[in-house]
């Protein structure tokens, strides 16, 4: 009967404020009543007793005493003690057991399910934060590129308005060059080709170091062939040596009428010199580029 169990949650309620240990628990009179109410062949509902034993914390506690008084109550043989007020005693307390093993499961299982968001919680977090760098990141990456896109495109502009001044500056000056001469003879001639195989190496050099910044930029390598390099440095000195040669022709034609074997050794020995000139300055460019690429692969 539920008024029953009613009562005795009550009696349980002030034993559990009012006599914490077995001994006071057995003078009590609460637990006194309890075995009065106990002391029946009718059916007692659980329901009452299960809700107390289910929110009182200390239950285990509460029911071990219980538990001792019950057994100081037979051994000593207590005017209330009889054995049907017992049979029903011990199974209230099997069901307090059983209430504390749900509690404690249904407590482990919920602490299991929270540590379970926790970590879900503590993933998504770190893959939020993941996310929020790398977008961080590639803001800045985007800023950083578009400013370097804007001074590449500015600076390649420039080079390439460079490259067209130079090319055209370097014509426009050998026709200037070539424009004044007044004179076709050997030495006037010769001094206007020499000049202008100078201005023109140098408008070479000039290119070729603008087209190497272009190459830095782009992040492409800007080499020339072994062939082009030796023959404009080749071709350049030979314009320079032999113009030099033209312009004091007089001079070299007297020693080479004089001298007919020493001028052809000399001319061979010069040409050799040219050739190893040019050959040394472009050993060294490969050597440079080679050591480049050692340098980026290292």
């Amino acid at each position: 009967m539920d008024g029953t169990a009613e009562k005795i949650v009550k009696e349980f309620q002030i034993l559990s404020r009012e006599a914490p240990l077995p001994k006071q628990i057995l003078k009590h009179e609460s637990f006194k009543n309890i075995w009065h109410l106990l002391n029946t062949t009718e059916y007692i509902g659980y329901a009452p007793i299960s809700r107390f034993a289910f929110q009182y914390e200390e239950l285990d506690a509460f029911k071990q005493s219980l538990q001792e008084a019950g057994f100081l109550a037979r051994n000593d043989e207590e005017s209330f003690y009889n054995e049907v007020a017992e049979k029903n005693f011990l199974k209230i307390l099997d069901h307090m057991e059983l209430v504390s093993i749900q509690s404690q499961s249904i407590d482990s299982h919920q602490q299991r399910k929270i540590d379970l968001q926790n970590e879900k919680l503590e993933s998504l977090k770190s893959s939020l934060k993941k996310a929020n760098d790398e977008l961080v990141s590639l803001q800045k990456n985007s800023e950083n590129l578009a400013n370097k896109l804007t001074a590449d495109f500015v600076t390649i502009l420039g080079i390439f308005t460079s490259i067209t001044f130079a090319t055209f500056g370097g014509l426009q000056l050998l026709g200037n060059v070539f424009g004044k001469i007044r004179s076709t003879d050997a030495v006037s001639v010769g001094s206007e080709v020499m000049l202008g195989a100078i201005f023109l190496f140098g408008t070479y050099m000039i290119l070729v170091a603008l087209l190497t910044g272009i190459s830095k930029l782009i992040g492409k390598e800007y080499r020339t062939s072994f062939p082009t390099r030796f023959l404009i440095v080749f071709s350049f000195f030979t314009i320079f040596m032999f113009e030099l040669i033209y312009s004091n022709i007089d001079y070299v034609e007297d020693i080479f009428i004089a001298h007919p074997l020493i001028s052809m050794i000399v001319a061979i020995i010069t040409r050799i010199v040219i050739s190893v000139i040019a050959f040394i300055i472009d050993y060294r460019y490969r050597k440079s580029w080679s050591r480049q690429g050692s340098l980026k692969n290292g």
